[in-house]
């Protein structure tokens, strides 16, 4: 029997150097912590929404199944335990006496209810729990999970949105409003959403676990430019930011009475393309496409040097990343005979929705730029997130997107999102047999070293059918906060999760 599958973690990676003030002893109960976020939520519903920027949102108000701690490793949450009897089932043993926010009983049938809604096929989180054949409740604390195939990627998925439990009874009584007014079981219940602004939640006062409650509410604030955010910390209107402006976050360690964080994390910018559109099916195209663009200048100019060189769709210090894959070299002749190779010597015009706050403008005009210069023109359309969202990934009315891929825990969470022909994130539904293949014997084994080996394969089938050249670098997340904020923990996702937070005053 395998004993909460600790091994399906591919990730145990140390946290690059954090800059931060020695916490007090004790924490302090009391206070509100004021955050600055860099996108609204699409929605405050975990299943419905596509937004990778909606977890920061939806952290607070939700507990998951599993947890993870800051190197990406599972730990219990509301199951405080899981085992494999054999490869094909798993068995969680969930928390007794938790209570949904609107005070029903969180229970085995809420996870058997959690876990259908999720699978629905209008949901993008669907696409990670396709191994789960039945849903069986067993007693009131045990749920038996009947996999089709094995599938080691779904201990880290229940960390993610297919892992935030929804109140049952919330969620059928208000049906598509449930976004709106969202029910869970988290730290944070939810009190207010003003749109385009602020949502407000205040501790959950039967939250399981009284000792990491701390704050009595937290008001997380939209800010879209980079700009305003660090404006509202160093005048004191914000407790918290994220996404520093690169150009500034040097200048900012050194000021007193701010703490500063700085590390790689999983998430990287990118174009997202749809394949199944002519030209970029072809893939002389995309090799066109990737050897026009110049990462170095990219990374030096735009993010002021503070990231990593994309090669392939995870980080260096990451277990399932190829070394052996190296960046795609700016070449404008090889882009140029790639163009000709594919019957467009004179290249093509494609349209591309980028977030209009300045710094993503920046970083797209950058690629408008580099790409001319092989032929190819990018017609930008700045939009506000969640509409540019919208309009490439469910809509479909544009061939690609500048944005960031935010990261997921597992590696096939990721892979299987992107690069899949289900997945949600692979507009085109572009197939790759090999690479699909590979990924379901990846996600098949329990083994770490098997599915690093698998991973390495994958990484450079990527590179060879240039299923990601628009791939420029991966983030340094920079963040930062009065140094009132105590036990904030970064994490290799890059998405804030204040649980254990408190304020000095």
């Amino acid at each position: 029997m395998i004993k909460r599958i600790l091994a399906a973690s591919l990730v145990a990676v140390l946290l690059a150097a954090v800059t931060a003030t020695a916490q007090a002893p004790t924490p302090r109960r009391g206070g509100t912590l004021r955050v600055a976020l860099r996108a609204e939520a699409s929605t405050l519903d975990p299943h419905r929404g596509a937004s990778g920027t909606d977890h920061m949102w939806l952290y607070p108000i939700y507990d998951t199944l599993v947890r993870f701690d800051p190197s990406m490793n599972p730990q219990p949450g509301l199951a405080e335990s899981w085992e494999a009897p054999d490869p094909k089932t798993l068995v969680f043993t969930v928390r007794k006496g938790v209570k949904f926010h609107d005070g029903t009983p969180f229970d085995a049938q809420a996870v058997k209810y959690n876990l259908t809604r999720a699978q629905d096929k209008k949901n993008a989180v669907n696409t990670e729990l396709t191994a789960i054949e039945a849903i069986e409740v067993v007693d009131p604390s045990k749920v038996r999970l009947k996999l089709k195939r094995p599938d080691a990627s779904l201990i880290l998925s229940f960390a993610d949105r297919a892992g935030m439990m929804v109140s049952p009874a919330a969620a059928e009584k208000l049906g598509e409003q449930f976004g709106r007014n969202p029910v869970g079981a988290g730290e944070y219940k939810f009190v207010k959403w003003t749109p385009g602004d602020s949502v407000r939640v205040e501790r959950f006062t039967e939250y399981w676990d009284k000792s990491k409650a701390y704050l009595d509410a937290i008001l997380l604030r939209s800010m879209p430019d980079g700009d305003t955010r660090l404006n509202a910390l160093r005048s004191g209107q914000v407790d918290f930011v994220m996404e520093i402006p690169q150009q500034d976050f040097d200048a900012l360690k050194a000021e007193r009475g701010l703490t500063t964080y700085n590390r790689i994390s999983l998430a990287y910018w990118r174009m997202f393309l749809n394949m199944s559109k002519t030209p970029l099916d072809k893939k002389p195209v995309r090799e066109a496409i990737a050897h026009a663009i110049d990462r170095p200048a990219i990374l030096k100019t735009i993010a002021f040097g503070l990231g990593e060189l994309y090669s392939s769709p995870f980080p260096a210090a990451h277990p399932a990343h190829n070394a052996a894959v190296k960046p795609y070299p700016h070449d404008l002749a090889k882009a140029k005979a790639k163009l000709a190779e594919a019957g467009l010597p004179n290249g093509f015009t494609f349209d591309m929705v980028v977030e209009a706050a300045p710094e993503h403008v920046r970083r797209a005009e950058a690629l408008q730029a580099q790409l001319a210069q092989a032929g190819i023109k990018v017609d930008l359309k700045p939009v506000e997130l969640v509409k540019g969202v919208n309009m490439m990934f469910r809509a479909k009315e544009v061939m690609a997107a500048n944005f960031r891929w935010t990261g997921r825990p597992d590696p096939d969470q990721t892979l299987r999102g992107m690069f899949h022909s289900t997945g949600f994130y692979n507009t085109g539904q572009y197939k790759v047999p090999k690479f699909e293949e590979l990924l379901d014997q990846a996600v098949s084994t329990y083994k770490p070293d098997e599915r690093r080996k698998l991973y390495a394969q994958i990484g450079q089938i990527i590179q060879d059918e240039a299923l990601d050249p628009g791939g420029l670098f991966f983030a340094a997340a920079l963040e930062a906060s009065s140094t009132s904020v105590q036990g904030y923990q970064p994490n290799l996702l890059g998405k804030p999760i204040f649980r254990g937070v408190w304020l000095t005053k």
